[in-house]
C-alpha cells in the first residue's frame, strides 16, 4: 500500500487468503504466517515470489498462527496444531518441546528479554520459555 495516495496491490495471493502475522528478519527477508502454511520471501526476489516452507513432521498446509524474531535473529513460528518451531539464521529448523504444553495452538509470541519468549496458547494460558530450555507455565 502506498500511504501517500492509498493505492494497494496484492503481493501474494494464497488460498483462502488469511494472513495472521508478518515479520521481517534482519537481512530483509519477509515471513508470513498464513491459513495454509509458512511463506518466505528472500530479499533478492520480486515481491510476489514467496516460497512455502515445510516444517519437519508438519503437513505443508498447516495453519501458522504467530511469528516472533528474537534478539539473536532466530524466527519462532507458532502453529495451530503442531506447537512451536525455531528457524535459526542459517535456516536450520527445530521443533521446541515444552513439557507443560500439549503442543497445540500458539496464538501469539513475544520475546520479553533476550533469550526469553512468552507463548500465548489456546487453553493453557501463558507459557514462558528460554533458549536454555527452561520453561514455566503461568
Amino acid at each position: 500500500m502506498n500511504l501517500s495516495d492509498g493505492s494497494a496491490e496484492v503481493a501474494y495471493d494464497s488460498e483462502p487468503g488469511r494472513v495472521f502475522e508478518i515479520s521481517m528478519t534482519g537481512d530483509g527477508s519477509v515471513w508470513a504466517a498464513t491459513e495454509t502454511g509458512l511463506l518466505h520471501r528472500r530479499t533478492d526476489t520480486p515481491a510476489e515470489d514467496f516460497e512455502l516452507v515445510t516444517l519437519p513432521g508438519v503437513d505443508k498446509n498447516e495453519r501458522m498462527a504467530s511469528l516472533a524474531i528474537t534478539n539473536d535473529g532466530a524466527l519462532y513460528v507458532g502453529t495451530a496444531r503442531e506447537g512451536l518451531f525455531r528457524i535459526d539464521r542459517e535456516g536450520e529448523i527445530t521443533r521446541r518441546h515444552v513439557e507443560c504444553f500439549s503442543g497445540e495452538w500458539v496464538y501469539s509470541l513475544a520475546e520479553i528479554r533476550p533469550g526469553v519468549l512468552w507463548l500465548g496458547t489456546y487453553g493453557q494460558g501463558l507459557i514462558e520459555i528460554s533458549e536454555s530450555g527452561d520453561h514455566a507455565c503461568r
